[in-house]
Parts: structure tokens; sequence; C-alpha cells
């Protein structure tokens, strides 16, 4: 038997202890551009060699994560970096109504799994940006305002994803459990 995870703290010791493992090394940037950019010219999908970076980038040197990326933006066919940025935006500034409203826009192209992840990225991202360090969000803030950023709030709005995505294992009710994070992260 083969057995594939990618959450190996999930499997129970009786059968790990049954297992070999083996741990895969994240794919090269280039790499996985080059490959990203044969699947969309396959698939006709017009993407820049910004949004190739943008999407290596956020695959982590992950091949499946990024293909799923891929998809989800060939079937939205609109730039949702806009809607999670303004909902970054109404988190950070407590507006639970906008939240609301862009959280049910990126439900339309966008499994709630996915919008909480994405999320979590971008609150990664602007803990980097408290540092000086550039990363994607600075196109989208400005230099100016990602120094004010407050570690301390972006670590917790962090953490809190996190939360919110365990809590999607226990509710068969996905669109709820989204929604509830959303107002605990505007808190």
């Amino acid at each position: 038997f083969i057995l594939v995870t990618t959450e190996p703290n999930k499997l129970i010791p009786t059968v790990v202890s049954r297992c070999q493992k083996y741990e895969f090394q994240d794919v090269e940037l280039e790499i996985l551009k080059e490959h990203y950019r044969t699947i969309a010219e396959a698939e006709g999908l017009p993407i820049t060699e910004e949004g190739l970076n943008k999407l290596a980038l956020t695959a982590e040197g992950s091949v499946r994560d990024g293909l799923t990326i891929l998809q989800t933006a060939g079937e939205a066919a609109s730039d949702s970096t806009k809607e999670y940025f303004k909902l970054v935006g109404a988190i950070y500034n407590q507006d639970v109504i906008t939240a609301l409203d862009v959280v049910q826009e990126l439900r339309k192209t966008n499994e709630p799994r996915i919008i909480i992840q994405m999320l979590e990225k971008w609150f990664y991202w602007c803990s980097l940006e408290s540092f000086g360090m550039k990363t994607p969000v600075r196109d989208y803030f400005g230099e100016s305002a990602t120094s004010n950023f407050d570690l301390g709030r972006l670590q917790a709005s962090f953490k809190t994803c996190l939360e919110i995505e365990r809590n999607f294992t226990a509710t068969p009710n996905s669109k709820i459990v989204l929604d509830m994070g959303i107002l605990k992260l505007c808190l």
C-alpha cells in the first residue's frame, strides 16, 4: 500500500509505525514557472510573467497547490488579488460589513478553505513587511502603509486563520465557519 498525505500529523500512531516516510523537496521557482506556463498555454489561459512569478511564489514549492490556484484563476477569469487586498484592509480596519461583502464575492469563485489559506498568506506577507522585507503586498498597500502594520495584530490574525481552517473539518457548513471566522478577525 502507498499512503500519501500533506497532513502527516493527522495519522494515528499505529499507522505511522507501519509506514516508511519520504519527504519530498519543494520544486524550484523557475521549474514551477515553466511548468505553469506550459499548462496555461495548453489551456489557452493568458498569463503574464508577473502572474507566473506570483503563482510560483504562492505555490511555495508545491506543484499541486499551484495547479489548484491556476485552475481557480482560470475559472474565475478575474483578478481576485484586489478582492483579497480589500478584504485584508476591511479586516484590519474592523469593517465587518465590507469584509463579509468581499467574502461573499470571493465565495463565488473560491472554496472557503482557499479564501482562508489566501488570507494566511496575506497576513504572513504583511508580517514580513513589518520588518521591511519586500513581499507581493507592497504593490497593493504601498511602502509607506506597510511600515505601519502592527505585528502583534498580524500574528493574531494569522493564528485565527489557522484556527478557522481547522474548524472546517469540525462542521459540514463551511460557509458559516468562514463567516464567523471573518467576524472574529474583524474584532
